[in-house]
């Protein structure tokens, strides 16, 4: 597998036009606007898939003077590793990690048994895409994901009926494979964002089980709470992963319940936190964890009564406000630590502070490090 830089097109002609007659620092800036920012372009060959960078307006540095030259690959390698890197697929995440962190993650990190025939792989990213020596940027410090519901129960490995088995890597169709257990990717992430929009809002993901994993009527059930508890579950889940992370975005289409709890949470509000940094009574510790995931099991007890999980299992919504009335551009979130502990960065309506605006996706707006470009 590799990683290549897409094949630049650019005429002689037309570059000895633009260069005839303008100063440096202004070639610069018209070099930058040219290149564009950088996407991932996956394909599939059984023998050897590859990714390829591509560029909007690719600059074939060979037909650049030497000075140009030189700017262009830093140029290059600036923007791929001060931009925000921004995926729809759990895959695509786990092959740029190793391919930015070749020599393998830091000591003590433990690869998920279901990615180290991936990780095996060899990927190479281009040359001026590589780690400098003397930066201390990796290219992987702000991440984006807009995933599917069931990508986010396999990254976050969402332990609810019936996934539990695919977590504990036992037979279900519940999970792709590869996706099992992604998160402990994110170890190198300083800002993340998560995304629950469109992609995943098109299907919960109980929804496309099969019929002896779950039954028909529960993975149909209408007004399913997609926008509330099942947001809230994977949170949940997914806070061991999340509380090292400096900065949490949460973006789409969010209940208000969910916001201010999670406000709360993020904002340090956190008890019964244990010695070895589990939280054993707080939220996302094991007895939240098992109580999100043992839905109606007590009351059933009480009972005298089977427990039917399926009856819970997907939540049907009982918000205050339907999750069908939440409309686009429901709560945003930002979420940062800093020495006080976590502090909010957005108002509590759900909607973005004024005159702020969302930045394209691979921009650069990282500050200049100190070094050798």
């Amino acid at each position: 597998m590799s990683i290549q830089q897409n094949p630049p097109t650019f005429s002689t002609t037309s570059l000895n036009r633009l260069i005839n007659g303008l100063s440096p620092e202004l070639l610069i800036i018209i070099l930058e606007q040219w290149i564009g920012d950088p996407k991932l372009v996956y394909t599939y060959d059984p023998h050897n898939p590859t990714y390829e960078i591509e560029y909007p307006s690719p600059v074939d540095a060979l037909l650049l003077p030497s000075p140009l030259r030189d700017e262009h690959n830093r140029l290059l390698r600036q923007k791929f590793l001060r931009s925000r890197k921004a995926f729809t697929n759990v895959l695509d995440f786990i092959t740029i990690y190793l391919a930015c962190f070749p020599q393998g993650p830091d000591p003590g990190f433990t690869i998920p048994p279901e990615l180290v025939d991936l990780a095996a792989h060899q990927m190479q990213l281009p040359q001026a895409m590589q780690r400098h020596p003397a930066l201390p940027l990796h290219g992987l410090e702000k991440i984006r994901l807009d995933l599917p519901a069931v990508s986010y129960f396999a990254m976050f490995r969402v332990a609810l009926l019936p996934f539990d088995e695919a977590v504990n890597g036992g037979p279900t169709s519940a999970f792709p494979p590869l996706e099992t257990g992604a998160a402990t990717f994110l170890q190198h992430t300083k800002e993340l964002t998560l995304c629950f929009g469109t992609s995943y809002l098109f299907a919960h993901a109980w929804y496309n089980l099969d019929d002896d994993e779950w039954g028909e009527d529960a993975r149909l059930r209408p007004g399913v709470c997609e926008k509330g508890v099942v947001v809230d579950w994977i949170l949940t889940f997914a806070w061991r992963y999340l509380r090292n992370i400096p900065r949490v975005v949460i973006e789409g289409e969010v209940q208000g319940w969910v916001r201010e709890k999670w406000e709360a949470v993020f904002a340090g509000r956190r008890e019964g936190e244990c010695e070895d940094g589990e939280d054993e009574g707080g939220v996302g510790g094991r007895e939240d964890i098992w109580r999100v995931s043992h839905q109606g099991l007590r009351e059933a007890m009480i009972r005298g009564e089977d427990w039917r999980p399926e009856e819970y299992y997907p939540p049907k919504c009982m918000c205050e406000v339907g999750c069908w009335r939440i409309g686009e551009g429901g709560a945003r979130l930002a979420l940062e630590v800093g020495e006080g502990g976590w502090t909010v960065e957005a108002n509590g309506s759900g909607e973005e502070k004024e005159n702020e605006t969302e930045r394209p996706e691979w921009c650069c707006d990282f500050v200049e490090p100190e070094g050798v470009w």
